[in-house]
């Protein structure tokens, strides 16, 4: 089975921003639309993994992300 790395960091803003990590080789990032989770993409992440490091951080407030700081819906657009 193919092991999962949850990882975070803390934004400039201080939201934590949770992402989980699979397999290794050049860097890949899925980013999951508004109402899924990183979690949805774990079999894609998986199939993927053998050839790359496949990320899939969490928007704020899903999954492993803590709930976002207020702001406009513009900015969050660009922020993960």
């Amino acid at each position: 089975m193919q092991s999962i790395v949850t990882k975070s960091v803390i934004s400039k803003d201080g939201t934590v921003i949770g992402c989980r990590q699979f397999g290794s080789g050049p860097g890949l990032i899925i980013c999951h639309g508004g109402g899924r989770i990183s979690q949805n993409y774990e079999k894609l992440a998986t199939a993927l993994s053998g050839n790359f490091t496949v990320y899939i951080p969490d928007r704020r407030g899903r999954g492993l992300a803590g709930l976002p700081v207020k702001t406009t819906t513009c900015k969050k657009r660009w922020k993960i």
